[in-house]
């Protein structure tokens, strides 16, 4: 609930099994959605991340997907990827 306007805060449940259905991470992945950010956190193999970075603008209200919290099980694309969020 927001203390200020005695509303409730916006859930964020059917976007979230919105962009599980679309992203379809492994198992070993947990998402989060914080304002417009879907946050990924666990393990996945950099082709996960290079696909759930190209589908993540089909999900409605998610602008971006933050990997920083992510372990690429593949350890020689780590580094690429990382660049890659950097460059953003």
């Amino acid at each position: 609930m927001n203390s200020l306007s005695g509303q409730r805060e916006p859930t964020f449940q059917p976007a979230l099994a919105r962009a599980r259905a679309i992203l379809q991470p492994p198992s070993s992945v947990d998402l989060q959605r914080r304002g417009s950010i879907l946050h990924a956190q666990g393990q996945a193999h950099s082709s996960w991340v290079r696909r759930g970075r190209e589908l993540v603008a089909l999900i409605p209200g998610v602008n971006a997907l933050a990997i920083d919290a992510l372990e690429l099980t593949d350890d020689a694309a780590f580094t690429a990827a990382i660049a890659d969020v950097d460059d953003d």
